[in-house]
């Protein structure tokens, strides 16, 4: 489908270059298109095209006797025969409804009805019953939609009159107001918008549109998967529901994406939609450094993943045997490889900025699919991990996290140590919070002036209250604190021994540096000992964090106790 809609921006791309001659585009639309498919004439089409005999046996037997029953009101009806109509979800049913609408397309394109860029032709952009006539000549046109109609009553289909649509790209209106075509007996004057192949095709705007209609859809789905625990505090680790997110929601945001043409302004409205959810994932405040949202979850921009789309679209262009879209590929490298409103310039500079092989190269000596998907994939992490942790050592919030171990790809250990608890997702989030220095102590409030805060603690009302102070020092969480921290500490010690511990861990700051992220010291420890100290630190933070809680409430509620009014009581 993307081959397909990818002519259609080319074409679109090409006659802006002769902004004087409209490009118009015609979407038809046929009534239960895979329904009224005659198994005669189908069965027919597939002799004149040379299939083999066993193969058309086998889609006669098929076909060949099958019948159907109506229930209705509990009830249900005799048995009748199904002549017409390919099976709903079968793999065979696309390709046999191109077969017979293939008749149609390649007298298109033997008469060379339609537009051309140079000499490629380019006229009718079809994918299954997704079919596109374009042209710059209003009377071609209607000599391609009387084509059309032909068929169509030959193969018995009907075209849906109200349905089918015209689209004139051009800045002259009063071009427009003149253009007029016939469908049978059906008139079709331009209108300012249709869809094709899943995507809005509009003479304004049609970037902006087409965002609109993804993000809404995506909202959409996130909305409906609510339930298996896609949100914040109270749902499940922040890996997995990143995983469904790939899996569900991203493929809806990005469809058809790569074929057009977007600025910088709206990739960055993509760019929020995706950032926010990723912090809502992890429940992070908006003031996160966005650099460490991405990299606590291995997460790739939202830029880098419509990347990988127009590079999977770039090899199936190489790897295919049509020869249109080649040539389609070779003239626009010559014509128009610095344009980026062609998908071909695009795509060079994303090759550039990834360092991999240029196109020429790629065709020359093309690779595996496989082998290209790693290229691309580990490249495009090599990239953004390089970018992402470049930022984030410039962060004066993320002094505590060791940003040598951070990686796309790679999600942090202070998700990976969690199971997808309710219980211990709170605790991880408590400490990515403390991690990613955006849990409010009084410094904090004191420094951004938040209710006129100063920055004594106030439980203990001695020192001012810091991260330092609330994990290390506060005397109010003595208690707790020496609970889960003793056990953090003789877990550390069985693995490094007493000598050890006095050497790495005779100060604060290192201590401190060890609760929050201790691959700091991951020299020290293996992978399963990471898991371990990290779950026993999230815990610490998350029971000091808690505690800290309890203990304000009831500070609040002293002058309340002391006070006689009636009001306060």
């Amino acid at each position: 489908m993307i081959l397909a809609a990818l002519i259609v921006s080319e074409a679109k791309c090409e006659s802006k270059l002769t902004p004087l001659i409209p490009l118009c585009l015609i979407t038809v639309d046929s009534m239960k298109a895979f329904d009224v498919v005659s198994h005669v004439i189908v069965l027919d089409k597939l002799y004149e095209i040379g299939v083999h005999p066993k193969i058309w046996t086998i889609v006669r037997d098929l076909y060949d006797g099958m019948t159907s029953k109506v229930r209705w009101a509990g009830a249900i009806s005799p048995k009748f025969n199904i002549l017409q109509g390919v099976r709903q979800g079968g793999i065979l049913s696309p390709l046999l409804y191109k077969i017979y609408n293939n008749n149609l397309l390649m007298e298109l394109q033997e008469t060379r009805l339609g537009f051309r860029m140079g000499n490629v032709y380019l006229g009718c952009p079809t994918c299954a019953d997704d079919i596109a006539l374009l042209s710059s000549n209003p009377n071609e046109l209607q000599c391609m939609l009387s084509t059309l109609h032909r068929h169509a009553v030959q193969d018995r289909v009907s075209i849906h009159p109200k349905k089918t649509k015209a689209v004139v790209f051009s800045k002259s209106n009063s071009i427009k107001s003149t253009l007029s075509w016939k469908l049978g007996d059906s008139d079709i004057s331009p209108s300012n918008q249709t869809v094709h192949l899943g995507i809005l095709r509009s003479e304004l705007k049609e970037n902006n549109l087409n965002l609109e209609d993804r993000i809404s859809l995506a909202r959409r789905t996130m909305y409906a998967l609510i339930s298996t625990g896609l949100h914040g505090s109270n749902g499940i680790n922040p890996i997995v529901a990143y995983k469904i997110y790939q899996s569900y929601i991203l493929p809806k945001l990005l469809f058809g994406l790569e074929v057009l043409p977007l600025n910088k302004s709206q990739i960055d409205i993509l760019r929020k939609f995706h950032i926010s959810n990723l912090r809502r994932f992890q429940s992070l405040p908006t003031r996160t450094a966005t650099e460490i949202v991405y990299l606590l979850l291995g997460a790739l921009p939202v830029e880098a993943e419509l990347h990988k789309r127009h590079l999977s679209l770039l090899y199936n262009i190489i790897s295919c045997n049509n020869s249109t879209l080649k040539n389609l590929m070779m003239r626009q490298l010559a014509v128009n490889g610095e344009n980026q409103e062609s998908f071909f310039g695009r795509i060079q500079d994303i090759l550039e900025q990834y360092k991999l092989p240029k196109i020429y190269t790629l065709m020359a000596e093309q690779p595996s699919k496989l082998a290209f998907k790693h290229q691309c994939k580990s490249a495009i992490q090599k990239t953004w991990t390089n970018i992402l942790v470049a930022e984030s050592v410039k962060k004066s919030t993320l002094k505590y996290i060791n940003t040598k171990d951070l990686a796309v790809g790679k999600p942090h250990i202070i998700w990976k140590s969690l199971r997808s608890m309710v219980s211990e997702v709170k605790m991880g989030i408590t400490k990515a919070r403390m991690l990613t220095g955006t849990f409010m102590t009084q410094v904090i409030k004191h420094k951004y002036n938040i209710e006129h805060s100063d920055q004594i603690c106030k439980l203990c009302t001695i020192l001012s209250e810091d991260l330092m102070h609330i994990i290390l020092d506060c005397p109010a969480l003595f208690s707790t604190r020496q609970i889960y921290y003793n056990r953090l500490k003789i877990e550390v010690i069985n693995v490094i021994g007493e000598s050890k511990w006095s050497q790495l861990f005779g100060n604060k700051d290192a201590i401190l540096l060890l609760i929050l992220d201790c691959t700091n010291f991951s020299k020290y420890f293996s992978v399963d000992q990471q898991n371990a100290i990290t779950k026993l630190s999230s815990v610490l933070c998350h029971q000091l964090y808690l505690e800290r809680l309890k203990l304000l409430e009831k500070t609040a509620k002293v002058p309340n106790k002391q006070c006689g009014s009636d009001t306060c009581k």
